[in-house]
């Protein structure tokens, strides 16, 4: 979501993934309008955009981790200037550590390596929480704040959050490819 802009904030963007082995399926909707979906099953790419029911099949050029991006968040502890543990929370029915990791601008540049590089010029720091199962260790959650990214040309700098809630970890679940 973008917050802090000349035009307000609110959520954009949502993104569901999927992850079963390698095989992923990747579903996103902008302002609640479904916009496009990938499906990768035994290294076939399988997607289709707003308005085209029909799949367009292609060698797979997307992976489990190019789709999560979630790798470099794995760093925060020696990456962020500074950290706190905000005790146990229950999220999702589990008990998890809540941690917090304070960034300055050059580490939300480090750590957001996927983001355009011209919208992170001016950032003005950020901040990642973390929340972490106490009985098994699994990452539960992330949310991200970057202060003062240049969102578009035409909204301007405002600030972007990011939530990821992983759910449904080490059950069954299958990915197919369209028919």
């Amino acid at each position: 979501s973008y917050e802090n802009t000349n035009f307000g904030g609110g959520q954009i963007q949502t993104t569901s993934i999927n992850v079963s082995g390698e095989n992923v399926q990747a579903s996103s909707s902008l302002f609640g309008q479904s916009f496009s979906e990938i499906i990768v099953v035994n290294g076939k790419q399988y997607s289709r955009t707003m308005g085209s029911e029909e799949w367009t099949e292609q060698t797979a050029t997307v992976d489990r981790q190019s789709l999560t991006q979630m790798q470099g968040f794995a760093n925060l502890p020696s990456e962020a200037s500074s950290s706190e543990n905000l005790g146990l929370e229950t999220l999702g029915g589990s008990d998890a550590y809540h941690l917090s990791f304070a960034l300055t601008p050059d580490e939300v540049k480090s750590l957001f390596k996927n983001v355009q590089a011209s919208q992170l010029t001016s950032n003005a720091g950020g901040e990642v929480d973390v929340w972490v199962e106490e009985e098994t260790s699994f990452r539960l959650k992330y949310e991200a704040l970057i202060r003062n990214a240049n969102i578009t040309e035409q909204i301007g700098f405002g600030d972007i959050r990011v939530t990821a809630t992983i759910t449904s970890i080490n059950e069954p679940i299958s990915i197919a490819p369209p028919v």
